[in-house]
């Protein structure tokens, strides 16, 4: 036998059921509204339902008119809304409803223990802060002695002397270096380039070596080349000056390292056990232009050196006692040890020296460019733009005389400076603006310095 199972069916509504249906709906959707201006807030709550046009729908009769209302509000893209029954519209704008508020009530938990946690570090700050104004309160570094040698040192700096004659007869443009057209212009032309040379410059003493280097450096600047920042530095050194240390512990054209045991770092770093890197000449000089007069007087490790960090174009810079795993090591000096310092710079160096007399690598690297000597003509061409400068009134012959005794442009204008000086202490009332120089003045500037007459 079979037994066939009765359908069930479903049976109306009456219309006492409908009713309460309809009273939770209504119930539902006012909660529903309550909640949109707890996720909104009021005003924003206001706004959305003005730019949406749902604000006469939330208060219309019908209970289909106030969930569209709702959904506006929301934003909630849903296709087919209105074909949909009461209570489909209803789950689909509770489910949104209950994501949103759960996301706010993350939101704003998360914020609340960011807001916590920024305040017990402003709190832990300032309490490091009061500490250390108090320390510095506390260390009395000042005393009668050094309140002393302050004013001393401002009183030095109050005081200024004039320029001198050099300073002032200093060539300020190219056309004044005279004689030397052809190099300044070979200097000019090797920096004015996508890819300047490193240079050497060879020539007797005071033919404009050091003049020729700096002003070409600023005429490449105004050119508006791409390689020199307008910014760029010109750092001016003497290779018979520069001393280093085996060691490394002094060398103040590559740069060295002060560790906290034999040299003393800062205070802060020296406590921790850090070494602390010094920049060279050559870091100074990124960007820019490194100029090392007399460059053969450079001992030979040094020029080798000074070679790796032309190719490297940076410094790396070692210590036994730095640890890379400290994390009391500030980053710039992590970032010195691990990276290294950029260096990249133009080498001009030059020297009075005969080129064989360099490195073959130093001459390889470089291109070489030669200063001539000045001709008696040259020599009273400089001497006429310095008397000039000093406001001197001077016979040309006179000049023709002066420049006898001297064979570049520093010590003609050096004669004629000590000229200058006797003749305007001869006249106790002359005008430095304009006064004349005599042949006595010349003859007893040069008896002075024991010159005598060179053949040219």
């Amino acid at each position: 036998m079979f037994y066939h199972m009765k359908k069930k069916v479903r049976r109306p509504l009456s219309l006492q059921s409908m009713k309460v249906v309809r009273r939770r709906l209504m119930d539902k959707v006012q909660w529903m509204i309550q909640k949109l201006h707890t996720l909104y807030g009021e005003q924003e709550f206001l706004t959305q339902a003005a730019i949406t046009d749902a604000e006469r729908l939330l208060h219309a009769d019908e209970l289909s008119q106030q969930l569209e209302g709702i959904r506006r509000i929301l934003q909630l893209e849903l296709p087919d809304f209105q074909q949909l029954s009461l209570e489909k519209q209803f789950g689909a704008l509770e489910q949104e409803m209950i994501q949103r508020l759960a996301r706010q009530k993350i939101e704003q938990e998360v914020q609340e223990k960011v807001t916590e946690y920024y305040r017990r570090r402003y709190q832990t700050d300032l309490r490091e802060m009061q500490l250390q104004a108090l320390n510095e309160l506390g260390r009395k570094t000042e005393n009668s002695s050094t309140l002393r040698q302050l004013c001393q040192l401002e009183k030095m700096e109050a005081t200024h002397l004039a320029m001198n004659a050099m300073e002032r007869l200093r060539p300020q443009t190219p056309e004044k270096i005279i004689g030397q057209n052809e190099a300044v212009n070979a200097i000019i032309c090797r920096l004015n380039t996508p890819f300047p040379q490193h240079l050497l410059l060879y020539g007797p003493p005071g033919v404009g070596k050091t003049s020729s280097a700096r002003l070409a450096l600023e005429i490449v600047k105004q050119m508006g080349n791409a390689y020199f920042r307008p910014d760029a530095p010109f750092i001016e050194t003497d290779g018979s000056s520069l001393r280093w240390d085996a060691r490394d512990a002094v060398n103040p054209l590559l740069g060295s390292v002060h560790d906290p045991i034999y040299q003393g770092a800062q205070r802060e770093l020296a406590s921790e056990g850090i070494p602390e890197p010094k920049l060279g000449l050559v870091s100074k000089a990124h960007g820019g232009i490194l100029f090392i007069d007399e460059i053969g007087a450079l001992e030979p490790t040094l020029q080798n050196q000074l070679l790796k960090v032309l190719e490297d174009k940076r410094v790396f810079f070692e210590s036994s006692y730095f640890d890379p795993n400290n994390a009391q090591v500030p980053i710039y000096i992590r970032q010195l040890f691990e990276q290294g310092s950029p260096a990249d710079f133009i080498l001009i160096g030059a020297t009075t020296n005969e080129p064989e007399t360099l490195s073959p690598a130093l001459r390889s690297r470089c291109a070489e460019i030669f200063f001539n000597p000045l001709t008696s003509e040259q020599l009273v061409a400089v001497l006429k733009n310095s008397a000039q400068k000093l406001h001197a009134v001077i016979q040309e012959d006179l000049l023709r005389y002066l420049s006898l005794f001297c064979r570049d442009a520093r010590s003609a204008n050096n004669l004629l400076a000590d000229a200058c000086s006797i003749a305007l202490n001869r006249e106790p009332h002359a005008d430095a603006a304009s006064f004349s120089v005599s042949r006595a003045d010349i003859d007893a500037a040069l008896y002075c310095a024991r010159v005598t007459p060179l053949l040219h």
